[in-house]
């Protein structure tokens, strides 16, 4: 069977309609560029932004106050066994009160329904490397500095239910 992303697998269930394609554009390059910096801050290497500072400062400042340990960063993980799917969280850290939690960075000012079920899915991807069932956040980073925002996710066998649902869509009518 054919290996698939995450993302790729949750793609169709994106709808970026509504944003202006120039505005859609900048976006992803910014997030691209905040999500490489926060790797290299994450790892312990220099960074260099210019517009995605903002974002960026905002990261490290929770990174700073919250994160005890790394464990992974930007590592692929897989499934060949029984989903035959891979995907590549963020980062997988220990914080400060000993939780261990697998982090996906967000850009985007709203919360998107389909983070539960990314999440989910990187969290269960993880949890064979682990030896336990981390707890999955989003981590909303503020575009003015200002403190990120930790979304929590609890539900993780629903969100991940749902993931299996959109992966069982996607091989049977993207394929």
């Amino acid at each position: 069977m054919k290996m698939l992303s995450v993302t790729r697998i949750l793609s169709p269930f994106n709808d970026f309609s509504q944003v202006p394609p120039d505005r859609l554009a900048a976006a992803a390059t910014r997030g691209t560029e905040v999500h490489h910096a926060c790797a290299a801050h994450a790892r312990g290497l220099p960074v260099f932004l210019v517009e995605g500072q903002p974002h960026f400062e905002s990261f490290k400042r929770w990174f700073e106050r919250y994160v005890k340990r790394v464990l992974f960063v930007e590592d692929d993980f897989a499934d060949t066994h029984i989903y035959f799917i891979n995907g590549h969280p963020d980062i997988v850290c220990e914080l400060t009160d000993g939780r261990i939690v697998v982090v996906d960075y967000k850009t985007p000012v709203a919360e998107s329904r389909l983070w539960r079920s990314q999440i989910s899915c990187y969290c269960y991807l993880v949890a064979p490397v682990l030896g336990c069932m981390p707890e999955g956040m989003a981590l909303m980073l503020n575009g003015k500095g200002k403190a990120a925002k930790g979304k929590l996710y609890q539900y993780q066998a629903e969100d991940f239910a749902c993931f299996l649902a959109a992966l069982t869509c996607y091989r049977a009518f993207k394929e």
